[in-house]
């Protein structure tokens, strides 16, 4: 039983000694094609939670708005982390904006309404002949965002 464990324990040990460990530059390392790095974003430690701009997580009630709201606010400020703590949020459109990160804590959900009226058009983004595309979640321009 002893020799068993003593055998085990020493696999798990050479096989963790011998793992690979990859950093990003491995992934941009012999490409086809030549491609930059993508930068990882930084933002400022503001914290804006859903729920403080009328964010309810219900999966009934509209949260359009709060989203809008504390994603505007948050940008206004210099940026920082939109929090959606868990729920279910059910919403149209949100657009991010330059230096927001949109964070869902474990157990948070986003749902796209059911109502065409509450999506608005990705803006100077046209398809299919004229035909506007619509998106849950999209940004123009922006810069420094994330969705973690």
């Amino acid at each position: 039983m002893k020799k068993t464990i003593l055998a085990t324990v020493s696999f798990i040990i050479s096989a963790i000694s011998f793992a690979q460990t990859k950093t990003i530059d491995d992934y941009f390392t012999k490409l086809p094609f030549e491609m930059k790095k993508p930068v990882v974003p930084t933002f400022k430690n503001n914290i804006y939670n859903i729920e403080k701009f009328g964010g309810v997580a219900d999966g009934k009630t509209l949260n359009t708005t709060a989203f809008a709201n504390a994603i505007t606010e948050c940008n206004k400020n210099g940026g920082g982390t939109v929090i959606v703590p868990p729920g279910t949020y059910s919403t149209g459109t949100i657009e991010l904006l330059s230096n927001v990160n949109l964070h869902l804590e474990a157990g948070a959900k986003l749902i796209g309404s059911k109502d065409t009226s509450d999506y608005k058009p990705m803006p100077n983004i046209l398809f299919d002949e004229g035909y506007n595309r619509y998106g849950l979640i999209y940004a123009v321009e922006a810069k420094n965002i994330s969705i973690t």
